[in-house]
């Protein structure tokens, strides 16, 4: 509303609305309304012709609210050829008038744009995207004759100069209004996916969003180009060659860089970060933080066993805690035990030294505790060894004497 507040009472606004929803849900009867009965068709234009605002468009003279219904939705071409000038009209200071069998002449750009549209082709996303705001258009009425009846009626010159009544005063209790920032809404979020091309989708969802950077397994060398195809394939069941995904990669991607590597001068991509391939993608507006988040569930971590749970117990938490301190001892350990002593400074040496003999003196201790219950087991073993003999000669002298006799 802001919006409209400052372009409708004859402030140029740099950025351009952007309207876009299926048939139905009045999108017509509010332009006709904000033209006709709010300031009047003198200073606003509808039009379905965008190749009429590039030659000899002496009707956007005096204009400062343009309405632009539907945008050509084919190739890059189609686009670009209506790009650059909605750019201009968009930003420019001036603006240039074109009248017949005359010569153009430059005006002051009092225009501010609107775009109305069925089609969620017509705006190639890029560094461009930035100069539109995007609104969320319900269809909660859409097919409710009665509602759109009832509001065309409403919508008459009374109506209309209240309205202008209410803009010129929100308009003058925010004069400051700032638009640079274009709001993330839903509509722009589905344009974006709409608009990004399959392999860019497939570098998004399978390196990006994962948390992965384009490179080889040992972090090392070049990542091999026909894996990479590989993937893609997988991604997209496309039947694809080496060459078709070259091509990709330099027509859309040209971030990536590629090279021959091996004895056999295969092609190979150059490694890229993952940082660097959010960070690209965020400057082009295929990455929106607010929206796009890169997923680490697939992660696995060196001490995560179980699943991550909000609430622990105190015993849990020093389970989880000497479970840990056993895997770091465990690994301290282990690197101790594998490093050669001469070749330490000797400060290391004496902590080393000091490590393993408190080492050794702990297996000493055990050893020699050993030692002892052996040794005790060994008496017990003679004494019984004795008695048993004792019994034995005492019985053998009952049977050689009559000890009651």
């Amino acid at each position: 509303m802001n919006w409209l507040s400052h372009s409708l009472t004859g402030h140029k606004m740099k950025t351009a609305l952007f309207l876009k929803s299926g048939e139905g849900t009045g999108k017509s009867i509010i332009i006709e309304f904000l033209i006709k009965h709010v300031i009047g068709k003198a200073l606003g234009l509808s039009t379905t012709r965008s190749d009429s605002l590039m030659k000899f468009n002496y009707h956007l003279v005096n204009k400062i609210f343009l309405v632009l219904e539907e945008l050509p939705s084919g190739g890059k071409n189609q686009w670009h050829s209506v790009s650059d000038y909605l750019k201009d009209i968009i930003t420019g200071g001036t603006v240039g008038i074109e009248k017949k069998y005359e010569d153009v002449i430059q005006v002051e750009n009092m225009i501010s744009l609107l775009i109305l549209t069925n089609n969620e082709n017509c705006i190639r996303f890029g560094k461009d995207a930035r100069r539109y705001h995007m609104c969320d258009i319900s269809h909660d009425m859409v097919g409710n004759t009665k509602y759109f009846n009832d509001l065309s009626e409403i919508l008459n010159e009374k109506t209309g100069k209240a309205f202008f009544s209410y803009l010129t005063e929100l308009y003058n209790g925010n004069k400051k209004f700032n638009e640079s920032p274009v709001p993330q809404t839903n509509a722009r979020k589905a344009m974006k996916e709409n608009n990004i091309t399959p392999f860019l989708k497939f570098v998004k969802d399978e390196y990006i969003t994962y948390g992965r950077s384009i490179i080889s397994s040992d972090n090392k060398k070049p990542y091999s180009l026909n894996l990479f195809l590989e993937e893609y394939i997988t991604y997209s069941n496309q039947k694809l060659g080496i060459q078709n995904v070259h091509n990709l990669i330099r027509g859309e991607l040209p971030l990536i860089k590629t090279k021959q590597y091996g004895t056999n001068k295969t092609l190979h991509i150059i490694p890229i970060e993952h940082k660097t391939l959010v960070d690209y993608y965020r400057k082009k507006e295929f990455w929106d933080d607010k929206y796009d988040k890169v997923d680490k569930s697939h992660l696995v971590f060196e001490f995560q066993e179980e699943e991550e749970k909000e609430d622990y117990s105190l015993e849990e938490l020093q389970q989880q805690m000497e479970n840990i301190q056993a895997k770091i001892n465990k690994k301290l350990e282990n690197k101790i035990s594998s490093i050669n002593i001469k070749d330490k400074t000797d400060d290391n040496k004496k902590v080393i030294k000091e490590y393993l003999n408190i080492e050794s003196t702990e297996k000493k201790k055990k050893k020699k505790k050993k030692k002892e219950k052996k040794v005790q087991e060994d008496k017990i073993i003679t004494q019984y060894d004795i008695s048993k003999k004792c019994n034995e000669g005492s019985e053998k002298m009952d049977l050689i004497f009559d000890w009651n006799e």
